[in-house]
This record gives structure tokens, C-alpha cells and sequence, in this order.
């Protein structure tokens, strides 16, 4: 994936990621609401490679 250079879009990644990791200790699922537009396409593809990259971390 290419790397992302926008302030606004590394703040969201940035709290995808402590959200899943960090913040949210609980075991509640995460629901994302998924259109098939453009805005949805881009948060399901930036929630689903961050939660990758966590995951290979662990």
C-alpha cells in the first residue's frame, strides 16, 4: 500500500489503531457501516490493513 502523507487520514489510522490495540479493552465487536461508496471503501480498506498490520505485530 502506498504511504499515506495526509495529517488528517494519519490521525484516523492513528486511532484505528489505538482503538483496537490500546483503548477498547472490551470484547464488543466492531461494526462498520459499509455503503459500497467511496467514503466506505476507503475506512472498510483502511480499517482492514490496519487491523492486519496489528495483527502481525502480535
Amino acid at each position: 500500500m502506498t504511504p499515506i502523507k495526509n495529517k488528517k487520514v494519519e490521525g484516523i489510522i492513528a486511532e484505528i489503531i489505538d482503538q483496537y490495540a490500546y483503548a477498547d479493552q472490551s470484547d464488543r465487536p466492531w461494526i462498520i457501516g459499509f455503503s459500497g461508496g467511496k467514503d466506505s471503501t476507503v475506512l472498510l480498506m483502511l480499517v482492514f490493513d490496519k487491523l492486519l498490520m496489528v495483527h502481525s505485530y502480535h
